[in-house]
């Protein structure tokens, strides 16, 4: 019974590896590039409350982005926004989905490459005041890549666009 274990190793060993850092993810890679980070987490809470204008403001910030809002009153409605702006050359992508009180869901990707320190939008919610009521909600998740120091922020936010006010939550995810 060892034997057979022993051989079916010798023959599958290259597959066995890849199911390792497959399943170990990033931690078989910090445990055999011979230096550790520390995880770190900012978590963020949230509610803009402006009846004009577009203010905007920061919500979280690691390993070289920073997670902004912005809540912009229009004539008809609010919109909602988060915004991942990068102190470094980097990519942000992001997927998150939108529901109105109503029960419609709509899904959508954004990506960008950035090639100098820049901005790129991850999410929007919107409230039309033609439609009493009928609020939207969005949810998702997005991933920053800081190409000047290899590091990758993983972050999950919640987000509420209402007649009066913006709402965000949600959590960053990497090294520091």
């Amino acid at each position: 019974m060892v034997g057979r274990f022993f051989s079916y190793v010798r023959q599958h060993h290259l597959a066995l590896i890849a199911l390792f850092v497959a399943l170990g993810g990033t931690g078989a890679f910090a445990a055999t590039s011979g230096t550790t980070r520390k995880a770190q987490v900012r978590e963020f809470s949230f509610r803009a409350t402006n009846t004009s204008g577009t203010p905007s403001g920061p919500l979280a910030s690691l390993s070289g982005v920073t997670l902004r809002w912005k809540s912009q009153r229009l004539p008809d409605g609010r919109t909602c926004t988060l915004v991942a702006k990068s102190s470094a050359p980097g990519q942000v992508n992001s997927f998150f989905a939108t529901e109105s009180s109503g029960g419609d869901k709509d899904f959508f990707t954004r990506g960008r490459d950035l090639g100098a320190p820049g901005s790129q939008e991850v999410a929007v919610a919107t409230f039309n005041e033609g439609a009493p009521g009928v609020a939207s909600r969005a949810e998702g998740e997005f991933t920053w890549h800081n190409r000047t120091t290899n590091r990758v922020v993983t972050g999950v936010f919640h987000m509420f666009a209402g007649p009066s006010q913006c709402l965000f939550q949600g959590t960053l995810t990497g090294t520091g």
